[in-house]
């Protein structure tokens, strides 16, 4: 699904993100070369974004 989504869309891999509740998401999106964030079910989206910076 991720890789498909990166061919549609025309993504770059290494300048994409996924956001994931689950280390299977997470998992996921490493192997298909996007980097992902694990973050609690109904988590704080914008406290995840700020802890980033």
């Amino acid at each position: 699904m991720v890789e498909r989504g990166l061919a549609r869309f025309k993504l770059d891999a290494s300048q994409s993100w996924m956001i994931g509740d689950k280390e299977r998401d997470i998992k996921c999106a490493n192997d298909a070369g996007v980097k992902g964030i694990l973050m609690e079910t109904n988590g704080d989206l914008l406290q995840v974004i700020r802890n980033l910076a």
